[in-house]
């Protein structure tokens, strides 16, 4: 099974996938990575980040995606850029994208701990992500 976990942090989106081979290893996708967007006012800009985010979820392949829900009010709440951003990743063909709040993850993490660790630093929630879909 291939799991991939989505953060947006601002204006970019980190892309984690795992995946979870028949001896229950479990791997970190070679083509994990984070996209930026440069100019959200352009819809030329627009238009190739949405092909290059759908392209990144082609290559990864995944069976099942989660973005990591923001906060829409209060005092940590997200920028609109992010929600952009996740309705653009939500138009992902053919998949349901889940959301799932950031203390759930947390608390599934705290009784089953992360087998793993990220390639890089900035993909930890992203990994967590994945990670919570491929074993819930």
């Amino acid at each position: 099974m291939k799991t991939c976990g989505i953060e947006i942090d601002n204006d970019t989106a980190i892309f984690v996938g795992l995946e979870k081979r028949n001896d229950n290893t479990i791997e970190i996708n070679e083509h994990s990575t984070k996209l930026t967007l440069t100019n959200h006012e352009s819809a030329s800009v627009i238009k190739e980040y949405v092909d290059l985010m759908h392209s990144q979820l082609d290559t990864l392949n995944p069976d099942k995606i989660a973005i990591i829900k923001r906060q829409i009010k209060g005092r940590y709440s997200s920028g609109g850029l992010s929600f952009k951003i996740e309705g653009l990743i939500q138009a992902y063909k053919g998949m349901d994208v889940e959301l799932i709040p950031m203390p759930t993850i947390k608390a599934f993490i705290k009784k089953n701990p992360l087998s793993i660790n990220p390639d890089f630093k900035y993909q930890d929630n992203a990994l967590s992500a994945a990670y919570y879909l491929l074993n819930k």
